[in-house]
């Protein structure tokens, strides 16, 4: 099959410029195949491989096996199977759509895919489509390395979500954390505590030693929220200016108190004060609801308003302390 596939004359006329001998020579064809970056094989409708290409062995040497490896023969679509007994979800939806193209029922398939190594994070996309050629029943397998396109994405989209400042997440994706929080909450039955935040003399501190040292104390204030809120669930926001807002997904109100408290502590320990002597302090408003549940409740809209009234009231007496709404 491979001969059929590489040794049949192409039109002369589309080889101009090319020597004659090349137009009959199947090692031609292969040479054009190995100079591809992405990795290609060729397998039957059952999914046995019968020509991979050299990006495909250079890959497969960097991942374990070696370069002399015979592909030829081994069955793809097995392969794929294999994987699935891991519990890769991404074979799964693989074999669903190499089985489909083998049998017809799909024109091709894509797929893009993770494949991170112990050194680096790699992404890949998989495409298999029918060879469009008379008599040869076969199909085309591609894998085509993604990886600098999906970093750039990821820092594209983390800028677009962070405070560039003190690297905490900003407004935009504390208002979509908090919304599928309090979905969460509905559908787990669980407590969604939220903790707002603001400064107390800071800007007193800020006039009086400029941006610079300002800015060093929000980075400094921000490192301190992000040990309070250290979980995976957890989620800590620069609302705003000194303005910070915590996020703590199953979370009742005396577990929310205690991070309140380290918040306070952990501000207090940066001993930042302003020439005067004014120190540098934290206010917290804390509000702890079970979402469905609560009556004066009804949306996370009226949960931060709750926290943000809590916070005024601090504020209101003095600041430095927490109360909970």
């Amino acid at each position: 099959m491979v001969d059929n596939v590489f040794g049949d004359a192409m039109d002369v006329e589309l080889f101009e410029g090319v020597a004659p001998e090349a137009h009959l020579d199947k090692k031609f064809y292969r040479a054009v195949l190995d100079s591809l970056e992405d990795q290609l094989a060729l397998i039957n409708v059952e999914g046995q491989i019968f020509f991979v290409n050299r990006s495909w062995i250079n890959f497969a040497q960097c991942n374990g096996l070696t370069y002399d490896f015979d592909w030829v023969g081994k069955n793809y679509l097995s392969v794929c199977k294999a994987a699935t007994s891991c519990g890769d979800d991404d074979a799964v939806q693989v074999v669903a759509g190499l089985e489909a193209v083998l049998s017809g029922r799909l024109k091709h398939f894509r797929h893009e895919y993770p494949c991170h190594s112990p050194g680096e994070q790699r992404w890949f996309i998989l495409r298999v489509l029918p060879v469009q050629y008379p008599g040869i029943r076969c199909f085309a397998v591609s894998h085509q390395d993604i990886t600098q396109r999906k970093l750039v994405e990821q820092a594209v989209e983390h800028s677009a979500q962070h405070d560039p400042l003190t690297g905490l997440a900003n407004r935009r994706r504390f208002e979509g954390f908090l919304a599928r929080s309090w979905r969460r909450g509905q559908r787990a039955v669980s407590p969604l505590s939220l903790l707002m935040i603001d400064l107390d003399n800071f800007k007193p501190f800020n006039d009086s030693y400029g941006h610079l040292d300002g800015d060093r104390a929000l980075v400094r204030v921000a490192a301190v929220l992000q040990r309070c809120a250290r979980r995976d669930t957890d989620l800590a926001v620069r609302y705003g200016g000194d303005e910070f807002v915590l996020v703590l997904r199953d979370t009742d109100a005396e577990g929310a108190l205690r991070v309140a408290r380290g918040v306070i502590d952990g501000v207090a320990a940066l001993a930042l004060a302003s020439p005067d002597g004014a120190k540098v302090g934290a206010s917290v408003g804390l509000v702890t609801r079970v979402p469905g549940k609560a009556a004066d409740c009804p949306d996370c809209q009226t949960l931060l308003r709750l926290a943000d009234d809590a916070l005024y009231q601090v504020k209101d007496a003095g600041g430095g302390a927490l109360v909970c709404a």
